[in-house]
């Protein structure tokens, strides 16, 4: 959406200030918006869709599958096909030029969609230069480091368990250490351990985490 792009591409600056100064302020670069959408550009990155995986064949792999022993019902058909990503229910869609083959590989929904999940978290493979895209006018200053913002700690209120959660940090981390190659962007991921902030700073596939203190020395020099 919009909001989203906008929120996405709006930069925010961090820094050292006087105690007297306001806690959040806007930074001017320049008279003209085009003075910043031209000349700041963010990297964009993609990760491409089974079907272009290099060798994959969906009439092989459905073939490749363990019969099944009775057929799934339409209703079933259906409700596994709403479970799937969208990339994945357009593969099945353009490979069914028939009813039959429809039917074949629908039935196998869920064994395609685990194989497309599988390919895209190879992020060495799946992952791409997409778009050079500008920061939203209304961004105030930028270098391209980019924090996850969203909620990575392990919350008492949610159902998750610390298996999920690990697997969701190293998610995210091989995701980022990918962007971080092709891009030339810096990425930090903050985690807040036993009330101490433990940031993760990613850059060129490397990783190295620092204590929030640590990482205002670096960004004070």
């Amino acid at each position: 959406s919009p909001r989203a792009q906008q929120l996405a591409m709006t930069a925010w600056v961090w820094g050292v200030k006087k105690e007297e100064k306001g806690k959040v302020y806007s930074v001017k670069l320049q008279d003209s918006p085009e003075d910043i959408t031209e000349n700041i550009k963010i990297k964009t990155t993609r990760l491409k869709p089974l079907e272009e995986k290099i060798g994959f064949d969906l009439k092989k792999f459905i073939e490749s599958q363990p019969s099944h022993i009775t057929h799934k019902s339409i209703f079933e058909i259906n409700r596994q096909l709403n479970k799937i990503d969208y990339s994945v229910k357009k593969l099945i869609y353009d490979y069914s030029d028939t009813y039959s083959k429809w039917w074949d590989s629908a039935e196998y929904a869920s064994e395609i969609a685990k194989e497309s999940n599988k390919y895209r978290c190879d992020y060495t493979q799946s992952m791409e230069m997409d778009k050079e895209v500008s920061f939203s006018p209304s961004s105030s200053y930028t270098v391209i480091h980019i924090f996850e913002v969203k909620s990575v700690n392990q919350s008492a209120s949610l159902n998750i368990d610390k298996e999920a959660y690990e697997e969701k940090i190293r998610a995210l981390k091989n995701c980022y250490k990918q962007a971080s190659i092709i891009t030339g962007h810096y990425f930090y991921l903050p985690v807040l351990s036993n009330d101490v902030w433990q940031i993760t700073m990613i850059n060129n596939g490397e990783e190295q985490t620092v204590s929030k203190d640590e990482f205002k020395k670096r960004i004070c020099n």
